[in-house]
């Protein structure tokens, strides 16, 4: 079923200049990118203060790590502090 969507998408590709928002990316005649808007979203996520807010800027994060260099590096301090031996510093 998916295919009969990229395949209508191909189509209308062909004709014009337009970028298409699916499922947080755009697709446009250069390919798929992340949504910018999603990337601010991140970018000025506020800190988190607990263990359910960090849960969640991490869910928000992993959607786009592909395109993100080094993200498991990045992240593992963080998901460190989801352990239940983890460091509990919230400050």
């Amino acid at each position: 079923m998916l295919s009969k969507y990229v395949h209508a998408i191909h189509i209308l590709h062909k004709e014009t200049q337009i970028e298409l928002k699916f499922v947080g990316y755009l697709v446009g005649r250069n390919g798929i990118r992340p949504d910018p808007q999603n990337i601010e979203k991140i970018k000025n996520a506020e800190i988190p203060k607990n263990i359910t807010e960090l849960r969640r800027f991490l869910e928000m994060t992993q959607y786009y790590r592909q395109y993100i260099n080094g993200y498991a590096d990045i992240v593992r301090l963080l998901y460190n502090m989801l352990k239940e031996d983890g460091p509990a510093v919230w400050e």
